[in-house]
C-alpha cells in the first residue's frame, strides 16, 4: 500500500463494547493529516460517523473490523454509514495475515511504544502507520450500484378511484425504469433488471448496475417525490469479512437458475444429485457466480422459459457455461411434477415456487445428458479400466462439451495404460531396494503387514455388519414407501378414469347442447317465418289454399273453389275431367307457366302460377294475392272462350237449318209441289 501523507487518516479504536446495542458503543477517535495530529476525542457512533463526514477523511484505520460493530450485522449497518469516499484500512493485516500492533508500534516514533497504549494512543498509532501505507486496504463498496425505483405512496387512498389511483402510480414508475434502462443503454453500462409488474405498470423494480458509483454521476439521478422514488445505493462487499478465499470444488455442475426479484438456484452435480437449493432477495450475477465457485464448476445454465430471459443469458456467458433451454416454456403442472418426484426421490424439501422453477430447469437439462452420463460409467466398470473420482468427474464434463462418448473412452485407456507404465516402474524399483534388505527384515514387516490386515478386515466386518442393520432398515423404510406410492397411484388412476369419464360427459353433455341450440335457432327461425306469414294473411297480402292431393281432399267432396296442385303430371284425364265439371280453379308451383297454358287452351280449366309458396303442413298452403287475381284473369279468359264457342256453334245451327230449308224447297219444287217454308223440318 502507498503512503499517502497529504490526505486526512482518522484513526478509530473500540473503548467500550455496547454488544447489539450500537448506540451504546463508545470509541477513541484520532484525526491525522500529513503526520500531524489533529484531534483526539472519544465519543459514541454517532460522532464518529459526523466525524468522518464533515473531515472526510481518505482513510479510516481500525486493527479489528469486528470491532466496530461487535459482530458482522453490526458492523454491515455501520459500513452503510460511511462517506462512499472513505477507505477501510485494517492496520493489523499484512498480505492477508495478522500482525500484532506491537510489533506495528515499534515502526514508529519510539516514544509511543515504550508502553502499553490505551485506547486513545491506539487510535493515534493506528492513524500514523494507516497514513504510513501499513496495513491492508478493505475495500468496503464493490464496483456495483443498487438502483431502487418504487412509488413515492402507497396507492392506497381508499374511495371508488382508488384503483385508477394505484394504476397512474404504476405508470409513472414503469416510465422512470424506463427512463433509467435507455440512460444505462445508451452509456453502454452493464446491469441487470429485477421487476415487479402489477396491473397497470410496475410496483417495483431494481438494477443491479456493475458500475463505479462515480460514473453514475450526472447520468442517474436521485428522486423522492410523491409519485416515485429513486434511491442510489453502492453495495457494501460482504467479502471483506472472510481474510481467505475457498479452494475451489472439484465438481462440475448443472445449475438452475430462476431470475428475479427474488431468485431461485438449484446446482447439481454429474450424478444428478442435489448439491445447493437456495433463493433470496438481492442476489446479484456476482453473488450467484461467487456462491457456484464454492460448490464447483457450473458447466450448464438452465432456464424454465423458451426465449431464456436476459439474465440467465448474462450469467451463462459470466460463468462461461452453456445455456439450456427447454424446447418451450415448461408448464405449472410440468414443474410440479418434476419437482415433486425429485423431491421424493432425494428426500428434500422445496420451499417455494421460485426454487421450484430452478429445479426444474436443473432437472430437464440433466437429464439431456444423464443417458451419456451413465453409458461412460458403465463402459468403465465394464473395462475394469483404473479410473479415480475425480479422474471420471473431468471425463464426465468432457459430455457436457458434447464430445463423443467413444473419442472420451479412448483417452481413458491411453490415460490408464499411461499411470500403469509409470505405475511398473514405480514397483520396480521399490523392488529392487526391497531385496537389498534381510531376511528378518522382511519376515518381521511381513507379520506387522498381516496384523495389520487383520485389524482392518476385522474393523471393516463390523462396519459392514452396521451398515447391513441400516441398509435393511431403508428396505424396510422403502418398502412402506413403494406400498404407500402404488396406493396413490392407483388412487391417481383410478381419479384419472373417473376425469376421463367426465370429461367425456362433459363433451356429449357440449354436444347436445349445440344440437339443442342449433334446433332452437331453427325453430326461432320458423316462428318468426310463421308470424309474417300470419301478418301478411291479416293484410290480405297472403290467402290459404288447401292441396289438391291425395290424403287432403277426397274426391266426392270436390266442390267449386280453388286449390293448389303441386306436381300437375300426377293426374289423369278423368280427374281433369271432374275439375273442370267442378268448376275448380288451379294453382302451380313457379316455373310451370307451359303447363298453365296447357291447361287453359286444351283443358279449359282456369289455372295460373303462384310467385312464391309456403306450405303449412301438408294440405294447406299460403300463397300471394297476387296469385288470385292472375287466377280471375285465367277465368275470365276461359269464360271469354266459352262463349266464343258457344257463338260459333249457333252460327253453325243456323246455317245448317238454312241448308235443310233450301233443299227442302229445290225438292218441292222438282216435284211440282209447293210447301210453306215456314214448316218444320
Amino acid at each position: 500500500m502507498k503512503s499517502d501523507q497529504s490526505k486526512v487518516v482518522v484513526g478509530a479504536d473500540i473503548i467500550k463494547n455496547g454488544g447489539n446495542d450500537l448506540s451504546s458503543y463508545v470509541y477513541a477517535l484520532a484525526l491525522v493529516r500529513d503526520g500531524r495530529v489533529l484531534r483526539v476525542d472519544e465519543g459514541s457512533l454517532g460522532r464518529l460517523i459526523r466525524l468522518l463526514w464533515e473531515n472526510r477523511p481518505s482513510i479510516l484505520a481500525v486493527d479489528n473490523l469486528m470491532e466496530l460493530g461487535g459482530n458482522k450485522k453490526g458492523v454491515l449497518k455501520i459500513l452503510r454509514l460511511l462517506p462512499p469516499d472513505t477507505e477501510i484500512v485494517q492496520v493489523t493485516l499484512e498480505r492477508r495475515k495478522g500482525v500484532s500492533l506491537k510489533e506495528l508500534s515499534s515502526r514508529m516514533d519510539a516514544s509511543l511504544s515504550k508502553e502499553k497504549p490505551n485506547a486513545v494512543k491506539t487510535a493515534v498509532m493506528l492513524a500514523f502507520l494507516a497514513g504510513q501505507g501499513i496495513g491492508e486496504r478493505l475495500k468496503v463498496f464493490k464496483d456495483k450500484v443498487k438502483i431502487s425505483v418504487y412509488a413515492g405512496r402507497s396507492g392506497y387512498a381508499g374511495g371508488s378511484r382508488s384503483d385508477k389511483f394505484r394504476r397512474n402510480l404504476r405508470s409513472v414508475v414503469a416510465q422512470a425504469v424506463k427512463r433509467i434502462k435507455e440512460e444505462l443503454d445508451k452509456a453502454g453500462i452493464d446491469y441487470d433488471l429485477m421487476i415487479r409488474r402489477s396491473k397497470g405498470g410496475v410496483d417495483k423494480a431494481y438494477f443491479i448496475v456493475y458500475s463505479p458509483r462515480d460514473k453514475l454521476y450526472g447520468l442517474i439521478k436521485k428522486a423522492k417525490g410523491k409519485d416515485v422514488t429513486v434511491r442510489i445505493r453502492p453495495v457494501i462487499n460482504k467479502e471483506i469479512f472472510s481474510m481467505s478465499y475457498g479452494k475451489a470444488q472439484s465438481k462440475h455442475l448443472v445449475v438452475g437458475y430462476d431470475p428475479g426479484i427474488k431468485i431461485g438456484l438449484v446446482a447439481l452435480d454429474l450424478e444428478g444429485k442435489p448439491i445447493l437449493i437456495t433463493s433470496g432477495k438481492s442476489l446479484d450475477r456476482e453473488d450467484i457466480a461467487s456462491l457456484l465457485v464454492k460448490f464447483g464448476k457450473p458447466l450448464v445454465v438452465a432456464t424454465d422459459k423458451n426465449p431464456p430471459p436476459e439474465m440467465v443469458r448474462k450469467l451463462a456467458s459470466m460463468l462461461k457455461a452453456q445455456l439450456y433451454c427447454p424446447s418451450r416454456s415448461l408448464t405449472t403442472g410440468e414443474k410440479e411434477l418434476i419437482s415433486a418426484d425429485f423431491s421424493r426421490k432425494h428426500g428434500i424439501t422445496v420451499r417455494n415456487t421460485h426454487e421450484r422453477d430452478a429445479l426444474s430447469a436443473a432437472v430437464k437439462a440433466y437429464r439431456v445428458y444423464e443417458e451419456k452420463l451413465k453409458k461412460l460409467v458403465k463402459k468403465v466398470r465394464s473395462m475394469n479400466l483404473p479410473v479415480g473420482l475425480k479422474s471420471i468427474e473431468e471425463y464426465k464434463a468432457r459430455i457436457l462439451y458434447d464430445e463423443s462418448l467413444s473419442s472420451i473412452i479412448e483417452d481413458i485407456i491411453n490415460d490408464a495404460v499411461r499411470e500403469s507404465s509409470l505405475a511398473n516402474s514405480s514397483n520396480s524399483f521399490a523392488g529392487a531396494l526391497r531385496g537389498a534388505q534381510g531376511k528378518n527384515e522382511k519376515v518381521e514387516e511381513l507379520q506387522n503387514a498381516l496384523l495389520q490386515k487383520l485389524d482392518e478386515v476385522t474393523k471393516e466386518r463390523d462396519i459392514y455388519k452396521v451398515k447391513a442393520a441400516l441398509l435393511s432398515e431403508r428396505v424396510k423404510e422403502l418398502s412402506t414407501e413403494i406400498a404407500k406410492i402404488n396406493t396413490e397411484i392407483n388412487e391417481r388412476v383410478m381419479k384419472d378414469r373417473k376425469v376421463k369419464e367426465l370429461l367425456q360427459r362433459l363433451n356429449n353433455l357440449e354436444q347436445h347442447i349445440l344440437r339443442l341450440e342449433t334446433e332452437n335457432q331453427r325453430k326461432e327461425k320458423l316462428l318468426r317465418d310463421y308470424a309474417k306469414l300470419l301478418e301478411g294473411i291479416l293484410l290480405g297480402e297472403l290467402r290459404l289454399i288447401p292441396s289438391l292431393r291425395a290424403g287432403c281432399v277426397a274426391s266426392e267432396s270436390l266442390k267449386r273453389s280453388i286449390y293448389y296442385l303441386d306436381n300437375p303430371n300426377t293426374l289423369s284425364e278423368d280427374a281433369y275431367l271432374k275439375i273442370k265439371k267442378n268448376g275448380i280453379l288451379l294453382l302451380l308451383p313457379p316455373g310451370k307457366e307451359d303447363f298453365v297454358e296447357y291447361l287453359l287452351r286444351e283443358k279449359q280449366i282456369p289455372t295460373a302460377t303462384v310467385r312464391k309458396v309456403w306450405s303449412f303442413g301438408s294440405c294447406i298452403n299460403i300463397v300471394d294475392s297476387g296469385a288470385l287475381e292472375k287466377l280471375n284473369k285465367a277465368s275470365e279468359l276461359i269464360n271469354e272462350l266459352r262463349r266464343k264457342q258457344e257463338e260459333k256453334n249457333r252460327l253453325n245451327l243456323t246455317k245448317l237449318e238454312n241448308l235443310v230449308k233450301q233443299y227442302r224447297v229445290s225438292r218441292m219444287k222438282a216435284l211440282g209441289k209447293t210447301e210453306n217454308p215456314e214448316s218444320k223440318v
